[in-house]
């Protein structure tokens, strides 16, 4: 017995309720309507680009229409969802199912008018627009709308949550408790789509450098992979090679240079972080100075934990974030500013490591001498170079000789 041919509507029709096996949030059954907006700019259009990819394979790409929504006046936004209001009720002319891309929506949040009982102009459109899609028949066609940020209870969000599937992007913040670890598996994840693997050391060492940023990191993945060529493993090489350091983590090799008890190493990089604040309006003396800060109290706190039984200084770099995950929550404030543990797991791997290198007294001595610093830069006309000079050879204080001892300078 043959099984009954299927029209062509009607295969449509089945295809818009199927979904292609994925890795991703697609996977499962697909709703009509997916609503992608939120702050992460890279990360909204990233993840509307693989539905509506997806969502083509499943209805030939024929038919389907993209709208642009990136407006700049009341009138264009209006002309932006009748648009899509009308291209929802248009028939597909060649298959039996059509995709609708609202793309780039740049008017998905209204903001409240200074006058007090006052609407948004768009407050009502939206609204009515979130009435019409909650009433639509989506037999033969499914809506992507992607943009900016949205009040999740607003009616539009609350009638796409209830027919279909709302995913708000945010993308990282170094506010966030484990944005550490949401960026590390964003790491992987971008590698293992190149078929490549990362050392745990060179993972840290790459989301260290780079920060919460979601765009960035995507930049210099690739960059490392393609410095990697057809290897399969990234190390810890290919990113000291390649990987650029961000404003949060730019004075990165100095503060590793004071970590290591190296002058030479720490007086060269001073001056490129000096010359930067002859280019960079972001980047000052007092950037360096704080930098510098954070490397000591990261290691005194490093040294204190070693001290209380709570962290060895290991040389795996997974073990130690096993064990800094199991420290006690309330250990220390919740503030960021007044809590080293909410660096980087691996900036306070590499601390642990370089405690070996300072005696509890030339830790607090260092901090000692950079509050000095810190005076003299702000209330005194003497030469920044030279303060933060003086303050580091006060702090190293010694030099590493071949045979592996230390001799007073």
């Amino acid at each position: 017995m043959t099984e009954p041919v299927k029209s062509r509507s009607s295969e449509g029709s089945d295809n818009l309720r199927r979904t292609r096996k994925s890795s991703g949030p697609a996977s499962e059954l697909a709703p009509p309507v997916v609503l992608v907006a939120g702050a992460d700019e890279f990360s909204v259009k990233r993840r509307a680009r693989q539905l509506f990819d997806e969502w083509q394979k499943t209805t030939g790409g024929i038919d389907n229409e993209i709208i642009d929504a990136d407006t700049r006046t009341i009138g264009d936004a209006l002309k932006a969802i009748s648009r899509t209001t009308e291209a929802l009720q248009t028939l597909p002319l060649f298959t039996g199912a059509k995709v609708v891309w609202m793309r780039n929506c740049s008017f998905l949040f209204t903001e409240k008018p200074s006058r007090p009982n006052a609407v948004s102009p768009l407050e009502q459109p939206l609204a009515n627009f979130a009435a019409f899609l909650s009433s639509f028949q989506w037999t033969n066609v499914r809506l992507l709308i992607s943009g900016g940020p949205i009040d999740p209870k607003a009616p539009l969000a609350y009638a796409i949550r209830e027919i279909g599937k709302v995913e708000i992007l945010d993308g990282l913040s170094a506010a966030d408790r484990n944005w550490a670890e949401q960026a590390e598996q964003f790491v992987r994840a971008e590698l293992e789509a190149r078929k490549q693997q990362i050392d745990d050391d060179a993972l840290g060492a790459l989301v260290a450098a780079v920060g919460p940023n979601l765009r960035q990191l995507a930049t210099e993945t690739e960059k490392v992979s393609l410095h990697a060529g057809n290897r399969s493993r990234i190390t810890s090489a290919d990113v000291a090679a390649v990987v650029s350091r961000q404003k949060q983590t730019q004075a990165f090799g100095l503060a590793e240079a004071l970590g290591d008890r190296d002058l030479p190493a720490a007086l060269r990089h001073l001056d490129d972080e000096l010359w930067q604040t002859q280019i960079n309006s972001d980047h000052s003396s007092l950037s360096i100075l704080y930098s510098l800060v954070a490397k000591l109290r990261a290691m005194l706190l490093m040294k204190d934990l070693q001290k209380a039984g709570f962290i060895t200084r290991s040389t795996n770099y997974q073990q130690f974030k096993s064990r800094l995950e199991q420290l006690p929550a309330n250990l220390l404030a919740e503030n960021p500013k007044f809590n080293p543990l909410k660096a980087h797991p691996y900036t306070l791997f590499k601390a642990s490591l370089q405690t070996a290198n300072y005696t509890l007294d030339e830790l607090v001595n260092g901090l000692q001498i950079l509050l000095d610093c810190n005076r003299k830069l702000v209330g005194s006309q003497l030469d920044e170079a030279a303060v933060l000079q003086s303050a580091l050879v006060k702090i190293i204080g010694v030099q590493k000789l071949n045979a592996g001892r230390r001799t007073s300078m």
